[in-house]
């Protein structure tokens, strides 16, 4: 079974959110391209950096993508 999920790993705190409009916009090429048809991004990150997307503009891209069919995860480490 496959569940066509990405998962991207940010590991330095700086520029957390650079690398997350990077990633979500990387996923959403792929599937508009037909390459792969993802359904989901996982994202991770340090503590610190998730809970700034999460309070950021990046809620906004979160609830934007999900109206377009792609769930978008920001998982904490």
């Amino acid at each position: 079974r496959q569940d066509f999920i990405a998962y991207e790993l940010k590991v330095s705190p700086n520029n957390t959110h650079f690398e997350f409009y990077r990633d979500v916009f990387k996923v959403w090429v792929q599937r508009e391209l037909g390459h792969e048809p993802l359904k989901k991004l996982v994202f991770i990150t340090p503590g610190q950096g998730a809970e700034r997307l999460r309070k950021q503009l990046g809620q906004e891209v979160i609830q934007l993508a999900a109206k377009h069919g792609l769930i978008v995860e920001i998982a904490p480490i």
